[in-house]
């Protein structure tokens, strides 16, 4: 007489995992000797694939606007697969982000994936406030349920208008800034020398 046994094991197994499977045989004294297995036959099942963000290999440059003015934009294709749910996307800091080519201009955007996949021209720029100078610093972010969030590092700058010395003195070191003072050129021991003072 023969018999068929099927079983389901619920173990989660890496690609390039080795498995071993064994038989238990119980001692059943008397009626166990002349049992043989043969014809096994093992089917593997795989999840749905796991949603994914892209921004292929683009990196954001330092972004330069001046003061109360916006940048030149940059661009990039956000790509989106096997996705369950809408993609939201958001920036940060005084960075905008474009969904129509530019015509229009926010700080969050929603896609919505076709057939589980999207593939958008998006555009960044910094949009400089009037009255604050650089250096600024914020973010992209792309989030979807189920995928990583892609996250894109920004950063700007703005020269600005011209500031007074003693104003520039108490900005962070490597603040890039445009200032207006008497200039004075200075002879000593035939080394040319000039400095720049608050006008009086």
């Amino acid at each position: 007489n023969s018999d068929t046994l099927t079983a389901t094991l619920a173990v989660s197994i890496a690609p390039g995992q080795e498995i071993m499977i064994r038989w238990a045989d119980l001692n059943d004294a008397g009626t166990d000797h002349g049992m043989a297995i043969d014809n096994v036959v093992i089917t593997a099942t795989t999840g749905p694939p796991s949603p994914a963000l892209s921004a292929g290999s683009f990196t954001p440059a330092a972004f330069t606007a001046a003061q109360g003015a916006t940048s030149a934009t940059q661009s990039f294709t956000l790509t989106g697969s096997n996705l369950t749910a809408n993609v939201s996307l958001a920036t940060t800091g005084p960075f905008e982000l474009s969904t129509t080519g530019g015509t229009s201009w926010a700080t969050s955007a929603t896609l919505t994936p076709s057939s589980g996949t999207v593939s958008q021209a998006v555009q960044l720029r910094l949009s400089a406030p009037a009255a604050t100078p650089g250096p600024y610093s914020g973010s992209f972010t792309a989030s979807s349920t189920g995928a990583t969030t892609l996250t894109l590092s920004l950063s700007g700058n703005n020269p600005g208008a011209p500031i007074s010395i003693a104003a520039a003195r108490a900005l962070p070191n490597g603040t890039a800034v445009t200032v207006r003072g008497r200039f004075t050129q200075l002879k000593h021991f035939g080394a040319n020398e000039a400095t720049i003072e608050d006008a009086t």
